[in-house]
């Protein structure tokens, strides 16, 4: 980079010169570029960790909160019946419950699994043909080849 020659009227760098300078600029680009994209990604997962760290946390007090409200309910429904009548009741509503949230999240599951490889697969076909138009437009720029 300080090897550069001052431009003016008088300096003349050769073809070599100037590809080989602007390959070094490239390289340097590219590397900071990815350098860059590094410390971005590094960043993304901390948050990313700490977010999913704060998730489990909360999973395991709701889990915690959920085992006290069954008590509770049960309990309430113990005092016109036995015991077991009311831990029953309680169970059936919850297994009930829980079907419901099984079916809705194997319908969701199924939905994603359809949909999600089939807009991938476009994206990529777009991609790749966004960069052959660009290669073609490239090279037919070039001097000589129009």
């Amino acid at each position: 980079m300080a090897d550069r020659a001052p431009r003016g009227a008088g300096s003349h760098r050769s073809i070599g010169s100037l590809l080989s300078s602007l390959a070094a600029d490239a390289a340097g680009l590219l590397s900071l570029r990815l350098e860059f994209a590094r410390a971005q990604a590094m960043n993304q997962l901390k948050r990313l960790l700490v977010g999913i760290a704060m998730f489990a946390a909360a999973a395991i007090l709701a889990l915690a909160a959920l085992g006290a409200l069954i008590a509770s309910a049960i309990a309430a429904l113990e005092n016109g019946m036995p015991l077991w009548l009311a831990a029953l009741i309680v169970g059936v509503v919850l297994v009930l419950a829980a079907v419901a949230l099984v079916a809705v999240g194997r319908s969701q599951l199924k939905k994603a699994s359809t949909t999600a490889p089939a807009n991938l697969v476009a994206g990529v076909k777009e991609d790749a043909e966004a960069i052959k138009e660009s290669f073609s437009a490239g090279y037919a720029s070039e001097p000589g080849q129009q």
